[in-house]
């Protein structure tokens, strides 16, 4: 992940930013795979960044920030967090009341960790 990590820190985010923040979730998600605490505490910051930073107003980011929240409750999910597993999935379905993964949010793994 140290090379991704450094292109991700080199490429251009204002002209690529649909790229920028798909490789961002993508990466989250790759990470929510490990057996390891810190990756999946790496997923969640990178889920964060895209839920808190991403334009919303941007027509082609908004499935992007959906995937992100959903990424985001699955690891506080994972971690042992179920407080803010909750609040990730209440803000979302607050925000996206109709967003595509509505019904894969309220499906939440069990703690890992």
């Amino acid at each position: 992940m140290y090379c991704f990590d450094i292109v991700l820190t080199d490429i251009d985010r204002e002209k690529y930013v649909v790229e920028y923040n798909q490789a961002i979730i993508g990466s989250g998600f790759s990470l929510l795979e490990s057996d390891e605490k810190k990756h999946v505490e790496k997923a969640a910051f990178r889920f964060q960044q895209v839920v808190e930073f991403a334009d919303r107003k941007h027509p082609k980011l908004r499935l992007p920030i959906e995937k992100a929240y959903l990424g985001l409750a699955r690891a506080f999910a994972l971690l042992g967090d179920k407080q803010q597993a909750l609040k990730s999935r209440a803000e979302y379905l607050r925000k996206y009341r109709r967003g595509v993964f509505r019904k894969e949010i309220t499906k939440l793994p069990p703690r890992k960790f």
